[in-house]
Order: C-alpha cells, then sequence, then structure tokens
C-alpha cells in the first residue's frame, strides 16, 4: 500500500489498490478525492460520517481460496426506493471482487472482461441462456473507501439483472460515459460471508 497525504485537510490516506485506484475518500475530513493524477484534487468535499457497514473497511477474508481485503463500500438506491450495500475487494492477483448485501442477501459478483453474447435480446454467458428480471435506474447514496473507477455521490446508472439462478448477469450503464459494464454473480450462503 502506499501513503498520500489529503490535500484538504493534510492526513495520510494509504491506498490499497495504488496505482488502480482513481477515487479514495479522506476518512479524516469526508473529502472524496481523485487519485489519478500525481497532485491529489478534491472532488467533493464533506462526505458524511462514516456509514454503518457490515464488512468494515480494511476487514480481510478468504473466498474461493484467496484472500481478499475490502477496500470500498457503496450503498446504491433504485428507482423504487430500495437500496443496497456493495462492497468493493481487492486482491493483488485475483484483482477486484464485489460482495453485494440486499435484504439480507448475498452475491459474490466479478466484473467480466468481454460481454456476453446477445440472442434475441437476451445475454448469454458460457453457453447459458438468461432472462431478464429487473431493469430501471440507481444513484449512489453513500461511499467511503478506495475505488477503481470516478465513482461520486448522486451517480447515476441504469441496470438491467438477467437471471439463470443461481447466476445473475448484470448490465450497468453510465449515461455520462457512454459505457457499459456487464458483470456476473452468484448466490452465496450468508454463513460464507461471516
Amino acid at each position: 500500500s502506499d501513503a498520500l497525504n489529503c490535500p484538504a485537510c493534510g492526513a495520510a490516506i494509504e491506498l490499497q489498490a495504488a496505482g488502480q485506484t482513481v477515487r479514495a475518500l479522506c476518512g479524516h475530513c469526508g473529502s472524496l478525492l481523485d487519485t489519478s493524477h500525481p497532485q491529489l484534487q478534491v472532488m467533493e468535499r464533506s462526505i458524511a460520517s462514516q456509514p454503518k457497514m457490515i464488512i468494515p473497511i480494511g476487514q480481510r477474508g478468504r473466498f474461493d481460496g484467496v484472500d481478499y481485503a475490502c477496500i470500498g463500500f457503496v450503498r446504491r438506491k433504485d428507482w423504487e426506493g430500495y437500496s443496497w450495500q456493495e462492497y468493493l475487494l481487492f486482491n493483488p492477483f485475483a484483482g477486484f471482487r464485489w460482495l453485494v448485501a440486499y435484504d439480507g442477501h448475498w452475491s459474490w459478483v466479478e466484473v467480466l472482461q468481454e460481454e456476453p453474447r446477445i440472442v434475441d435480446s437476451l445475454p448469454v454467458h458460457d453457453g447459458e441462456g438468461y432472462r431478464l428480471f429487473a431493469s430501471g435506474s440507481a444513484t449512489v447514496t453513500e461511499v467511503w473507501g478506495e475505488f477503481y473507477w470516478a465513482v461520486r455521490l448522486g451517480e447515476l446508472t441504469y441496470l438491467s439483472d438477467y437471471i439463470a439462478p443461481p447466476n445473475v448477469l448484470s448490465s450497468e450503464q453510465y449515461p455520462e460515459l457512454t459505457e457499459e459494464t456487464w458483470s456476473l454473480g452468484r448466490y452465496v450462503e450468508p454463513e460464507v460471508v461471516f
């Protein structure tokens, strides 16, 4: 990990995924920082106090035989007012993964490097067809830690979830970036997480 100093308050900030992190939050003053340049820049000031997290930043755990550290936390709220928590995990060799918590249910999520094939407007991944489960928009309502993209409060994403239980294939579109990412999640029992 590498240490930097917050340009707003001077506090030391240690990055767990240095070189891959583009946003980090100063836990001392609540400034969201752009870490993609040698000179740190404040993007947003005074994010409120640390949110309630089930998995604290810095917590380490083993999943599928690999040790990960929790380095980031995002809470999103969808168009109907439902919210969920996303925990960004990092291992220097395996890269990034997500643990997503919604209403007591957990999913292990990996961003796909290649988009799935689309057949009759539905995605196919690893030879398995998926059906649409839900689609709509979500916004970031809380953020804490460090991230590999330029996350910010209020960030809008258009989501589509396709299912082939126990797996879910998700598409996220960022209107400001004209970018789409796909991820594959699988349901995990809560005992696996704790």
